[in-house]
């Protein structure tokens, strides 16, 4: 029953990092998109630190069972919320009312790389679940 639980967790938490990439993506593809604009405030997002302190706390809702036959609080629909952060201007090359192209190129790149790890990740769970529902291999 353990293994199907940490089997369940970990697909759930790789399901809330692909949205949490896929969040920051559209954070940064609207940064560029308004590379032009005057007055366009760019934003970051951020959630590294909150999705370090989730995962060191064992991903769960924070129940204690008093009892060895108690049920485990779970946690599955605990998340992370991203924190909206306006960038400055001045700050990492960008220029008053404007867009660092170069740096938000450079995020989407690493955030698209992140994002096809995490999704590798959960495939690799899938097919893990599949050979075991096939009885361990080929029949």
């Amino acid at each position: 029953m353990d293994g199907i639980t940490g089997l369940d967790r970990t697909m759930a938490l790789l399901r809330q990092v692909l949205n949490l990439y896929t969040f920051q993506q559209s954070v940064i593809s609207a940064n560029i998109a308004n590379v032009d604009t005057p007055g366009y405030q760019p934003f970051d997002v951020v959630f590294e630190d909150k999705l370090r302190a989730f995962i060191r706390s064992g991903m769960n809702a924070g129940l204690a069972g008093t009892h060895p036959r108690h049920f485990s609080g779970g946690g599955g629909d605990r998340t992370v919320e991203p924190t909206l952060v306006a960038l400055e201007p001045g700050v990492m090359g960008l220029v008053a009312g404007g867009v660092d192209i170069d740096r938000e190129m450079s995020k989407l790149s690493e955030v698209a790389l992140r994002y096809s790890a995490a999704a590798q990740l959960l495939a690799k769970k899938f097919q893990l679940v599949k050979y075991v529902i096939d009885g361990g291999g080929p029949r």
